[in-house]
Protein backbone atom coordinates (compact mmCIF):
# COMPACT_ATOMS: atom_id res chain seq x y z
CA UNK A 1 0.00 0.00 0.00
CA UNK A 2 1.25 3.29 -1.04
CA UNK A 3 1.31 5.88 1.90
CA UNK A 4 0.65 9.56 0.25
CA UNK A 5 1.37 12.51 2.49
CA UNK A 6 -0.74 15.54 1.93
CA UNK A 7 1.45 18.77 1.22
CA UNK A 8 0.29 21.86 2.91
CA UNK A 9 -0.30 25.24 0.82
CA UNK A 10 3.41 26.75 0.29
CA UNK A 11 4.20 29.58 2.82
CA UNK A 12 5.43 31.72 0.38
CA UNK A 13 3.91 35.32 0.60
CA UNK A 14 3.69 38.79 -0.34
CA UNK A 15 2.96 41.34 1.72
CA UNK A 16 -0.72 42.82 1.25
CA UNK A 17 -0.40 46.08 3.30
CA UNK A 18 0.01 48.23 0.25
CA UNK A 19 -2.93 46.05 -1.90
CA UNK A 20 -5.29 46.54 0.94
CA UNK A 21 -5.03 50.30 0.95
CA UNK A 22 -5.76 50.50 -2.63
CA UNK A 23 -8.87 48.36 -2.28
CA UNK A 24 -9.39 50.23 0.78
CA UNK A 25 -9.64 53.44 -1.64
CA UNK A 26 -11.52 52.19 -3.84
CA UNK A 27 -14.53 51.32 -1.68
CA UNK A 28 -14.49 54.74 -0.39
CA UNK A 29 -14.81 55.84 -3.75
CA UNK A 30 -17.84 53.29 -4.49
CA UNK A 31 -19.79 55.34 -1.55
CA UNK A 32 -19.43 58.44 -3.70
CA UNK A 33 -22.50 58.36 -5.76
CA UNK A 34 -25.11 61.19 -5.19
CA UNK A 35 -28.68 60.00 -5.12
CA UNK A 36 -29.96 63.13 -7.13
CA UNK A 37 -32.51 63.98 -9.35
CA UNK A 38 -32.80 61.48 -12.55
CA UNK A 39 -31.92 63.63 -15.56
CA UNK A 40 -29.53 65.93 -14.06
CA UNK A 41 -26.61 64.29 -15.81
CA UNK A 42 -28.31 65.14 -18.95
CA UNK A 43 -28.60 68.80 -17.85
CA UNK A 44 -24.94 68.79 -17.70
CA UNK A 45 -22.32 69.31 -15.26
CA UNK A 46 -20.71 66.92 -12.56
CA UNK A 47 -21.80 67.56 -9.08
CA UNK A 48 -19.43 67.50 -5.74
CA UNK A 49 -19.52 63.47 -5.50
CA UNK A 50 -18.37 63.09 -8.90
CA UNK A 51 -16.11 65.27 -8.60
CA UNK A 52 -14.96 64.00 -4.92
CA UNK A 53 -14.68 60.53 -6.37
CA UNK A 54 -12.35 61.72 -9.68
CA UNK A 55 -9.95 63.24 -6.49
CA UNK A 56 -10.07 59.52 -4.83
CA UNK A 57 -9.25 57.76 -8.08
CA UNK A 58 -6.63 59.92 -9.51
CA UNK A 59 -4.91 59.90 -5.77
CA UNK A 60 -5.46 56.16 -6.52
CA UNK A 61 -3.37 56.44 -9.68
CA UNK A 62 -0.94 58.71 -8.07
CA UNK A 63 0.03 56.11 -5.40
CA UNK A 64 -0.01 52.92 -7.42
CA UNK A 65 3.06 55.63 -9.69
CA UNK A 66 4.55 56.45 -6.92
CA UNK A 67 4.87 53.34 -5.15
CA UNK A 68 6.13 51.52 -8.89
CA UNK A 69 9.09 54.38 -9.26
CA UNK A 70 10.24 53.84 -5.75
CA UNK A 71 10.65 50.48 -5.77
CA UNK A 72 11.33 50.40 -9.71
CA UNK A 73 8.97 47.70 -10.35
CA UNK A 74 7.02 48.01 -13.59
CA UNK A 75 6.06 44.14 -14.19
CA UNK A 76 3.10 44.48 -12.71
CA UNK A 77 2.24 45.88 -16.02
CA UNK A 78 1.98 43.33 -17.93
CA UNK A 79 -0.51 41.75 -16.15
CA UNK A 80 -2.98 43.81 -18.47
CA UNK A 81 -1.89 41.85 -21.32
CA UNK A 82 -2.31 38.33 -19.43
CA UNK A 83 -4.60 36.24 -18.49
CA UNK A 84 -7.05 37.14 -17.21
CA UNK A 85 -7.16 40.62 -16.73
CA UNK A 86 -6.48 40.85 -20.19
CA UNK A 87 -9.88 40.44 -21.24
CA UNK A 88 -11.01 43.27 -19.20
CA UNK A 89 -7.70 45.77 -20.26
CA UNK A 90 -9.79 44.54 -23.84
CA UNK A 91 -13.22 45.88 -23.18
CA UNK A 92 -11.64 49.08 -21.21
CA UNK A 93 -10.02 49.52 -24.56
CA UNK A 94 -12.90 49.65 -26.40
CA UNK A 95 -14.77 51.66 -23.80
CA UNK A 96 -12.14 54.46 -24.19
CA UNK A 97 -12.45 54.03 -28.18
CA UNK A 98 -16.25 54.98 -27.61
CA UNK A 99 -15.82 58.42 -26.53
CA UNK A 100 -15.11 59.30 -29.87
CA UNK A 101 -18.39 58.78 -31.13
CA UNK A 102 -20.38 59.57 -27.39
CA UNK A 103 -23.03 62.43 -27.42
CA UNK A 104 -21.35 63.06 -24.24
CA UNK A 105 -17.49 62.74 -24.22
CA UNK A 106 -17.04 64.43 -21.33
CA UNK A 107 -18.84 62.37 -19.08
CA UNK A 108 -17.94 58.71 -21.49
CA UNK A 109 -14.54 60.19 -20.45
CA UNK A 110 -15.10 60.45 -16.99
CA UNK A 111 -16.73 57.00 -16.17
CA UNK A 112 -13.80 55.13 -18.69
CA UNK A 113 -11.41 56.87 -16.38
CA UNK A 114 -13.35 55.58 -13.25
CA UNK A 115 -13.25 52.02 -15.14
CA UNK A 116 -9.84 52.32 -16.12
CA UNK A 117 -8.77 53.12 -12.08
CA UNK A 118 -10.74 49.55 -11.28
CA UNK A 119 -8.01 47.82 -14.13
CA UNK A 120 -5.00 49.99 -13.17
CA UNK A 121 -5.04 49.28 -8.97
CA UNK A 122 -6.09 45.43 -10.11
CA UNK A 123 -3.52 45.08 -12.42
CA UNK A 124 -1.32 46.28 -9.12
CA UNK A 125 -2.67 43.90 -7.40
CA UNK A 126 -2.32 40.61 -9.35
CA UNK A 127 1.06 41.63 -10.14
CA UNK A 128 2.26 42.20 -6.64
CA UNK A 129 0.21 39.90 -4.65
CA UNK A 130 2.05 36.04 -4.78
CA UNK A 131 1.20 33.07 -2.69
CA UNK A 132 -2.23 31.54 -1.59
CA UNK A 133 -2.05 32.87 1.52
CA UNK A 134 -1.50 36.19 0.42
CA UNK A 135 -4.69 36.20 -1.64
CA UNK A 136 -6.57 34.73 1.24
CA UNK A 137 -5.37 37.82 3.40
CA UNK A 138 -6.48 40.01 0.16
CA UNK A 139 -9.91 38.20 -0.28
CA UNK A 140 -10.98 38.32 3.69
CA UNK A 141 -9.80 41.99 3.68
CA UNK A 142 -12.05 42.70 0.46
CA UNK A 143 -15.50 40.99 2.66
CA UNK A 144 -14.24 43.34 5.29
CA UNK A 145 -14.70 46.18 3.21
CA UNK A 146 -18.43 44.85 1.84
CA UNK A 147 -19.39 44.65 5.61
CA UNK A 148 -18.19 48.33 5.88
CA UNK A 149 -20.00 49.19 2.54
CA UNK A 150 -23.49 48.09 4.61
CA UNK A 151 -22.56 49.90 7.85
CA UNK A 152 -21.60 52.70 5.67
CA UNK A 153 -24.88 53.12 3.79
CA UNK A 154 -26.42 52.79 7.04
CA UNK A 155 -24.36 55.62 8.88
CA UNK A 156 -24.77 58.00 5.59
CA UNK A 157 -28.72 57.28 5.46
CA UNK A 158 -28.73 58.43 9.73
CA UNK A 159 -26.49 61.20 9.40
CA UNK A 160 -28.53 62.56 6.36
CA UNK A 161 -31.42 62.61 7.78
CA UNK A 162 -33.41 60.17 5.48
CA UNK A 163 -35.53 57.49 6.25
CA UNK A 164 -34.01 53.81 7.01
CA UNK A 165 -37.05 51.49 6.18
CA UNK A 166 -40.54 52.18 4.89
CA UNK A 167 -43.31 49.57 5.08
CA UNK A 168 -44.92 47.40 2.58
CA UNK A 169 -47.69 46.17 4.89
CA UNK A 170 -46.27 44.69 7.65
CA UNK A 171 -42.63 44.13 6.35
CA UNK A 172 -40.30 46.44 6.78
CA UNK A 173 -38.09 47.24 3.31
CA UNK A 174 -34.56 49.21 3.06
CA UNK A 175 -35.47 53.24 1.75
CA UNK A 176 -32.09 54.25 3.02
CA UNK A 177 -28.97 55.34 1.16
CA UNK A 178 -27.36 52.92 -1.78
CA UNK A 179 -30.51 51.05 -2.75
CA UNK A 180 -31.85 47.66 -1.93
CA UNK A 181 -30.74 45.77 -4.90
CA UNK A 182 -27.29 46.07 -4.43
CA UNK A 183 -27.90 46.18 -0.27
CA UNK A 184 -29.16 42.79 -1.08
CA UNK A 185 -26.41 41.81 -3.27
CA UNK A 186 -23.33 42.63 -1.05
CA UNK A 187 -25.81 40.60 1.74
CA UNK A 188 -25.89 37.74 -0.48
CA UNK A 189 -21.68 37.56 -1.38
CA UNK A 190 -20.71 38.02 2.88
CA UNK A 191 -23.67 35.53 3.49
CA UNK A 192 -21.78 33.01 1.14
CA UNK A 193 -18.37 33.56 2.64
CA UNK A 194 -19.56 33.59 6.22
CA UNK A 195 -21.74 30.45 5.26
CA UNK A 196 -18.23 28.43 4.10
CA UNK A 197 -16.16 29.76 7.08
CA UNK A 198 -19.12 28.05 9.54
CA UNK A 199 -18.22 24.86 8.15
CA UNK A 200 -14.66 24.93 7.19
CA UNK A 201 -13.47 26.86 9.68
CA UNK A 202 -15.06 24.83 13.14
CA UNK A 203 -12.67 27.24 15.78
CA UNK A 204 -14.63 30.25 14.45
CA UNK A 205 -18.09 28.97 14.09
CA UNK A 206 -19.27 31.41 16.24
CA UNK A 207 -17.87 34.50 14.77
CA UNK A 208 -19.06 33.42 11.28
CA UNK A 209 -22.52 32.91 12.75
CA UNK A 210 -22.91 35.95 13.50
CA UNK A 211 -22.06 37.22 9.77
CA UNK A 212 -24.02 34.99 8.46
CA UNK A 213 -26.99 35.86 11.12
CA UNK A 214 -26.00 39.97 9.75
CA UNK A 215 -26.07 38.96 6.22
CA UNK A 216 -29.83 37.30 6.21
CA UNK A 217 -30.97 39.77 7.64
CA UNK A 218 -29.69 42.61 5.40
CA UNK A 219 -31.04 40.36 2.50
CA UNK A 220 -34.53 39.96 4.44
CA UNK A 221 -34.82 43.91 4.70
CA UNK A 222 -33.47 45.29 1.46
CA UNK A 223 -35.19 42.21 -0.45
CA UNK A 224 -33.71 41.77 -4.11
CA UNK A 225 -35.40 38.79 -5.36
CA UNK A 226 -33.31 37.74 -7.30
CA UNK A 227 -29.99 37.45 -5.07
CA UNK A 228 -32.09 36.02 -2.10
CA UNK A 229 -32.63 33.40 -5.02
CA UNK A 230 -29.22 33.10 -5.92
CA UNK A 231 -28.04 33.09 -2.40
CA UNK A 232 -30.24 30.17 -1.38
CA UNK A 233 -29.26 28.06 -4.15
CA UNK A 234 -25.29 28.71 -3.80
CA UNK A 235 -26.23 28.17 -0.36
CA UNK A 236 -27.63 24.66 -0.62
CA UNK A 237 -24.51 23.72 -2.62
CA UNK A 238 -22.29 24.88 -0.02
CA UNK A 239 -23.85 22.99 2.77
CA UNK A 240 -24.12 19.71 -0.53
CA UNK A 241 -20.06 19.86 -0.13
CA UNK A 242 -19.73 19.28 3.39
CA UNK A 243 -22.05 16.59 2.91
CA UNK A 244 -24.61 18.75 5.20
CA UNK A 245 -27.85 16.91 3.17
CA UNK A 246 -29.70 16.52 6.49
CA UNK A 247 -29.70 19.68 7.54
CA UNK A 248 -30.79 20.57 4.20
CA UNK A 249 -33.43 18.64 3.81
CA UNK A 250 -34.31 19.66 7.84
CA UNK A 251 -34.29 23.19 6.40
CA UNK A 252 -36.37 22.03 3.41
CA UNK A 253 -39.01 20.57 5.51
CA UNK A 254 -38.85 23.43 7.62
CA UNK A 255 -39.67 26.15 5.06
CA UNK A 256 -42.32 23.82 3.14
CA UNK A 257 -44.24 24.04 6.28
CA UNK A 258 -43.75 27.59 6.79
CA UNK A 259 -45.33 28.10 3.27
CA UNK A 260 -48.19 25.78 4.33
CA UNK A 261 -49.06 27.67 7.42
CA UNK A 262 -48.34 30.59 6.21
CA UNK A 263 -48.83 31.04 2.86
CA UNK A 264 -50.45 34.06 2.30
CA UNK A 265 -48.06 36.07 4.38
CA UNK A 266 -45.19 34.89 2.44
CA UNK A 267 -47.06 35.67 -0.70
CA UNK A 268 -47.13 39.28 0.76
CA UNK A 269 -43.88 39.46 1.44
CA UNK A 270 -42.43 38.24 -1.93
CA UNK A 271 -45.06 40.42 -3.59
CA UNK A 272 -43.90 43.56 -1.62
CA UNK A 273 -47.27 45.51 -3.02
CA UNK A 274 -46.88 44.74 -6.07
CA UNK A 275 -49.60 42.53 -8.51
CA UNK A 276 -48.46 38.53 -9.49
CA UNK A 277 -48.16 39.92 -13.14
CA UNK A 278 -45.80 42.61 -12.25
CA UNK A 279 -43.73 40.26 -10.41
CA UNK A 280 -43.81 37.78 -13.34
CA UNK A 281 -42.79 40.69 -15.93
CA UNK A 282 -39.92 40.88 -13.42
CA UNK A 283 -41.16 44.06 -11.86
CA UNK A 284 -41.02 45.42 -15.40
CA UNK A 285 -37.93 44.58 -17.16
CA UNK A 286 -39.16 42.17 -19.73
CA UNK A 287 -42.45 44.32 -21.35
CA UNK A 288 -41.10 47.71 -20.66
CA UNK A 289 -36.91 48.40 -19.50
CA UNK A 290 -35.75 45.63 -21.70
CA UNK A 291 -38.14 46.46 -24.51
CA UNK A 292 -37.17 50.15 -24.81
CA UNK A 293 -33.61 49.49 -24.54
CA UNK A 294 -34.07 46.69 -27.17
CA UNK A 295 -35.52 49.54 -29.56
CA UNK A 296 -32.46 51.79 -28.94
CA UNK A 297 -30.19 49.00 -29.81
CA UNK A 298 -31.80 48.23 -32.93
CA UNK A 299 -30.82 51.57 -34.36
CA UNK A 300 -27.35 51.28 -33.17
CA UNK A 301 -26.65 47.88 -33.27
CA UNK A 302 -22.57 47.87 -34.21
CA UNK A 303 -21.02 50.38 -32.01
CA UNK A 304 -23.54 51.37 -29.74
CA UNK A 305 -24.11 54.85 -28.65
CA UNK A 306 -20.99 55.58 -26.26
CA UNK A 307 -19.93 54.37 -23.01
CA UNK A 308 -22.53 55.51 -20.18
CA UNK A 309 -24.02 58.00 -23.00
CA UNK A 310 -27.36 55.58 -23.73
CA UNK A 311 -27.86 54.50 -20.38
CA UNK A 312 -28.26 58.22 -18.79
CA UNK A 313 -29.27 60.21 -22.24
CA UNK A 314 -31.35 58.29 -24.36
CA UNK A 315 -32.78 55.38 -22.56
CA UNK A 316 -35.46 57.27 -19.90
CA UNK A 317 -36.91 58.78 -23.11
CA UNK A 318 -36.72 55.83 -25.16
CA UNK A 319 -38.25 53.27 -21.97
CA UNK A 320 -40.38 56.46 -19.67
CA UNK A 321 -40.71 58.90 -22.47
CA UNK A 322 -39.52 61.43 -19.80
CA UNK A 323 -36.61 61.99 -17.39
CA UNK A 324 -38.18 62.36 -14.59
CA UNK A 325 -38.39 58.82 -13.39
CA UNK A 326 -35.96 56.69 -11.01
CA UNK A 327 -34.31 54.85 -13.84
CA UNK A 328 -30.41 54.40 -13.65
CA UNK A 329 -29.75 51.64 -15.60
CA UNK A 330 -31.67 48.59 -18.07
CA UNK A 331 -31.50 45.91 -15.33
CA UNK A 332 -29.18 43.81 -17.75
CA UNK A 333 -25.54 44.07 -17.98
CA UNK A 334 -25.71 42.23 -21.30
CA UNK A 335 -28.06 45.24 -22.48
CA UNK A 336 -26.42 47.60 -20.81
CA UNK A 337 -22.82 46.79 -22.62
CA UNK A 338 -24.95 46.80 -26.05
CA UNK A 339 -26.67 50.25 -25.44
CA UNK A 340 -23.73 51.70 -24.70
CA UNK A 341 -20.81 49.96 -26.51
CA UNK A 342 -22.71 47.50 -29.61
CA UNK A 343 -22.64 44.38 -30.58
CA UNK A 344 -18.36 45.19 -30.32
CA UNK A 345 -18.63 45.38 -26.86
CA UNK A 346 -20.53 43.10 -26.21
CA UNK A 347 -18.01 40.42 -27.78
CA UNK A 348 -15.45 41.96 -25.45
CA UNK A 349 -17.78 41.79 -22.64
CA UNK A 350 -18.14 37.90 -23.72
CA UNK A 351 -14.89 37.56 -23.43
CA UNK A 352 -14.35 38.01 -20.13
CA UNK A 353 -17.42 35.38 -19.36
CA UNK A 354 -14.96 33.11 -21.68
CA UNK A 355 -11.90 33.85 -19.70
CA UNK A 356 -13.54 32.98 -16.68
CA UNK A 357 -15.31 29.65 -17.48
CA UNK A 358 -11.99 28.69 -19.00
CA UNK A 359 -9.83 29.60 -15.73
CA UNK A 360 -12.12 27.98 -13.47
CA UNK A 361 -12.29 25.08 -16.08
CA UNK A 362 -8.30 25.14 -15.60
CA UNK A 363 -8.25 22.88 -12.74
CA UNK A 364 -9.77 19.91 -14.24
CA UNK A 365 -6.74 19.55 -16.33
CA UNK A 366 -3.87 19.88 -13.65
CA UNK A 367 -3.12 18.03 -10.45
CA UNK A 368 -3.42 21.10 -7.72
CA UNK A 369 -4.86 20.84 -4.66
CA UNK A 370 -6.69 24.68 -4.93
CA UNK A 371 -9.64 23.67 -6.12
CA UNK A 372 -10.46 21.70 -2.20
CA UNK A 373 -9.42 25.00 -0.05
CA UNK A 374 -12.01 27.34 0.71
CA UNK A 375 -10.66 30.29 -1.27
CA UNK A 376 -11.34 28.59 -4.41
CA UNK A 377 -15.16 27.76 -3.50
CA UNK A 378 -15.99 31.24 -1.99
CA UNK A 379 -14.50 33.02 -4.81
CA UNK A 380 -15.89 30.38 -7.79
CA UNK A 381 -19.18 30.79 -6.13
CA UNK A 382 -18.57 34.79 -6.31
CA UNK A 383 -18.06 34.68 -10.04
CA UNK A 384 -20.93 32.50 -10.37
CA UNK A 385 -23.22 34.81 -8.97
CA UNK A 386 -22.37 37.70 -10.53
CA UNK A 387 -23.25 35.86 -14.40
CA UNK A 388 -26.46 34.98 -12.69
CA UNK A 389 -27.08 38.48 -11.00
CA UNK A 390 -25.75 39.93 -14.50
CA UNK A 391 -28.83 38.84 -16.43
CA UNK A 392 -31.21 40.96 -14.37
CA UNK A 393 -29.20 43.11 -12.79
CA UNK A 394 -26.27 45.38 -13.47
CA UNK A 395 -22.86 44.58 -12.33
CA UNK A 396 -19.60 44.42 -13.63
CA UNK A 397 -19.90 46.99 -16.65
CA UNK A 398 -18.76 49.71 -14.74
CA UNK A 399 -17.05 51.52 -11.79
CA UNK A 400 -18.31 49.56 -9.54
CA UNK A 401 -17.92 47.27 -5.90
CA UNK A 402 -19.30 44.07 -7.95
CA UNK A 403 -16.26 44.87 -10.66
CA UNK A 404 -13.96 44.97 -7.69
CA UNK A 405 -14.39 41.90 -6.14
CA UNK A 406 -15.56 39.88 -8.89
CA UNK A 407 -11.89 40.70 -10.73
CA UNK A 408 -10.28 40.51 -7.35
CA UNK A 409 -12.05 36.88 -6.80
CA UNK A 410 -10.90 36.06 -10.56
CA UNK A 411 -7.65 36.42 -9.64
CA UNK A 412 -7.48 34.63 -6.84
CA UNK A 413 -8.78 31.78 -8.59
CA UNK A 414 -6.11 32.44 -11.86
CA UNK A 415 -3.18 33.30 -9.26
CA UNK A 416 -3.43 30.79 -6.23
CA UNK A 417 -3.18 28.02 -7.34
CA UNK A 418 0.50 28.67 -9.14
CA UNK A 419 1.68 28.49 -5.12
CA UNK A 420 -0.79 24.95 -4.05
CA UNK A 421 1.42 22.24 -4.13
CA UNK A 422 0.19 19.56 -6.37
CA UNK A 423 -1.43 16.44 -5.06
CA UNK A 424 0.48 13.30 -5.10
CA UNK A 425 -0.08 11.00 -7.92
CA UNK A 426 -2.97 8.82 -8.00
CA UNK A 427 -4.45 10.31 -5.12
CA UNK A 428 -7.99 12.85 -5.16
Amino acid sequence: MTHSVHRPVQIVVTGTGFQKLLIGMMFVSFLMFSQREVGSVVQGGFDRTRVARGIVLALVWFLVILRSVARRRYRWMKETRTRPLSAFALYVAWAAISVLYSGDRVLSGAKVFELSTDLIALAFIYGNTSGALAWEDIWKFTMKCLVGLILSYVAITLVTGQQLVAFVGAFPIWAGFGGRNGLTQIGAIVGLFALSRFFGVPSQRLKYSFLFFFSCVVMLVSYSRTSIFIFAVLASVIMLKYRRAAVLLVLGTVAALVLTAAGGEVLAYILRGQTQETFLGLTGRIDVIWAGAILLILQSPLFGYGYYYGTTHLAPLAVYGRYDVPFTNVDNTFLEVMLNLGAVGLAAFAFIWLTATRTLLAYRRISSAFPGTLLFWECTLVIVSTFIRSWVNPTIAYHHWNTLVFWIALGAVARSAMDIEPRPEGTR
